[in-house]
């Protein structure tokens, strides 16, 4: 029967995919993490792992053991804190995912009232894009997440808090910055900028230009907000961005200029998903309303 500690070795090595940096994580010698692992591995009597010189692989079945290993050790994480946890709100620990285009521009004030209000909330936070939270979400890394939607969720608990209206960012001296109502279908044929793939922001931009029944041309993708507002200002085209970030300062020291948009439906909707079986629902559900409250 494979120990909790062998299945915390199994899950490390899977992440890191390195055999120095997972005992280092696991805090035990090399030698000591092989052995278990090797001890798992012939207690189950399959190969969890292929080990060459350069790389470590997960076998085919192997995935379906850490799988397992992820859940077995979030069940037993969940034990513990549902035994230790306070009659006190908020006073335990939460791991909350976050996407890269809410992260910076929400949490900094949401993050200094929770401080002040629940002293005693240990709060983690993991920054990533949307697929790889719902991915850490299914296996117990992470309890909930901030997401933009629409998306798929899948049977995660989703609850909606607010919408994020999206802005156009031109130069001052752009055609677009003197329009009094000003609508998506004037931006056709305009090089517009968006995140790279994989970000949902960028889905949502596009989605939000699709409602209009226009068709871009996109010659560049950023890698963050604060690149495409770089090359904005260098004048290379103009890029839609969400409010919040404009209300956190993304344009300070810039020359460029917001303009919000006549159609009220030029959004996204901000959300928080978690395990509709997570021992942390109440926890989590008040601390929802509290991003909800403060944002």
């Amino acid at each position: 029967m494979p120990s909790i500690k062998q299945l915390r070795y199994v899950v490390a090595v899977a992440e890191h995919r390195h055999f120095g940096h997972a005992a280092a994580a696991c805090f035990v010698t090399q030698s000591t993490l092989s052995a278990g692992i090797q001890d798992l591995e012939e207690s189950l009597k399959t190969r969890v792992f292929e080990r060459t010189n350069k790389q470590v692989l997960v076998t085919e079945k192997g995935q379906d053991v850490v799988y397992h290993a992820k859940r077995v050790l979030q069940e037993i994480d969940d034990l513990v804190d549902s035994a230790s946890s306070s009659s006190q709100p908020l006073t335990g620990k939460i791991t909350l995912g976050v996407i890269p285009t809410i992260g910076p521009y929400l949490l900094p004030k949401i993050l200094v009232k929770l401080r002040k209000s629940f002293p005693e909330l240990k709060l983690y936070l993991l920054e990533n894009l949307t697929a790889a939270l719902l991915d850490d979400l299914a296996t117990g890394r992470i309890d909930a997440a901030l997401l933009a939607l629409p998306y798929a969720t899948g049977d995660f608990k989703v609850v909606t808090l607010f919408d994020d209206y999206f802005h156009l960012v031109c130069l001052p001296d752009h055609p677009l910055a003197a329009q009094e109502q000003l609508k998506v279908r004037y931006l056709a044929a305009q090089p517009l900028l968006l995140l790279e793939e994989g970000h949902c922001l960028r889905q949502h931009a596009l989605s939000v230009c699709q409602f209009e029944g226009a068709n871009y041309g996109i010659p560049y993708q950023g890698t963050s907000l604060f690149t495409l507002i770089q090359m904005v200002a260098g004048g290379i085209g103009i890029t839609l961005v969400p409010e919040m970030s404009i209300q956190s300062g993304l344009l300070a020291k810039t020359n460029l200029t917001s303009r919000p948009f006549s159609d009220k439906n030029i959004k996204r909707t901000i959300g928080m998903v978690w395990r509709p079986d997570c021992s942390k629902q109440n926890d989590l559900e008040l601390l929802s309303r509290l991003i909800q409250k403060y944002h």
